[in-house]
C-alpha cells in the first residue's frame, strides 16, 4: 500500500458517567487504559505529586464499587530515570493493607522526618491507633520483600 492509498480516519468516543477519565483529569493525571476484561478495567496514571493519591482514590471509590490499587511506583528523579524506580507487586497485600499502605505513603508517614503520625492516620479512618498499627504491621514486611525480591 503506497502513501497515496493511505486513509486517515478520525474517531471520537463520548465519555460516559462510567468512565473514570474525568476524575483523573481533575488531579492532573492522564489515565492510560492498559487492560480491559469483563471483570475489570486496569488504568495506569502518573500523578504530579503524591499528595493527590488519597484524594484521587477517594473520588474513584465514589464512582465504583470495586476499586483496587494494584501497584504503586515512585519515580524519584524529575527526568524519569528508570534506574531509581521501585515497583513492588502489591498482589500479596489484602485490599485493606493496600489502602492503608497507600494512605500512609501519601500522607508522608514513611518520610524522614515523618509528616504524619499513626494517630493522625487512625483519625482519618476513624479507627484507634492500635487498629492502625495492626493494619500497617502485616503490610510492611510484604512490601519490603516485594521491593527487594
Amino acid at each position: 500500500m503506497g502513501s497515496a492509498d493511505a486513509e486517515i480516519r478520525h474517531s471520537k468516543t463520548e465519555i460516559t458517567s462510567e468512565c473514570s477519565c474525568p476524575i483523573c483529569f481533575d488531579y492532573d493525571c492522564i489515565p492510560k487504559i492498559t487492560e480491559v476484561t469483563e471483570e475489570a478495567v486496569v488504568i495506569q496514571a502518573f500523578l504530579p505529586d503524591r499528595d493527590r493519591l488519597s484524594a484521587l482514590l477517594d473520588d474513584l471509590r465514589e464512582e465504583t464499587d470495586d476499586l483496587s490499587l494494584r501497584r504503586l511506583t515512585r519515580i524519584d528523579s524529575a527526568d524519569g530515570d528508570r534506574s531509581n524506580r521501585i515497583t513492588p507487586d502489591l498482589s500479596t497485600l489484602t485490599e485493606t493493607e493496600r489502602e492503608t499502605a497507600a494512605m500512609a505513603v501519601s500522607s508522608g508517614y514513611y518520610e524522614t522526618p515523618r509528616e504524619t503520625r499513626v494517630g493522625e492516620l487512625a483519625a482519618d479512618l476513624d479507627i484507634t491507633k492500635s487498629a492502625m498499627s495492626q493494619r500497617l504491621s502485616p503490610a510492611e514486611p510484604k512490601l519490603a520483600l516485594a521491593a527487594f525480591r
